[in-house]
């Protein structure tokens, strides 16, 4: 008897828009700003001032 076992998993990817240390939007350049003015972190800024968080484990 042969039994055929598969897992699969669904990947759902969002981007994220967030301002640069330019004031530029992007949401690939990783030199955006987090609402303290940090660049780089796990969190950005929004056009409306929100936090956006931008990476996740």
């Amino acid at each position: 008897m042969l039994i055929a076992n598969s897992i699969g998993a669904n990947l759902i990817e969002s981007t994220v828009t967030v301002f640069t240390k330019k004031g530029e939007k992007t949401n690939s350049n990783p030199s955006y700003v987090n609402k303290n003015g940090a660049i780089g972190t796990s969190s950005g800024v929004g056009a409306n001032g929100e936090l956006k968080v931008t990476k996740s484990n």
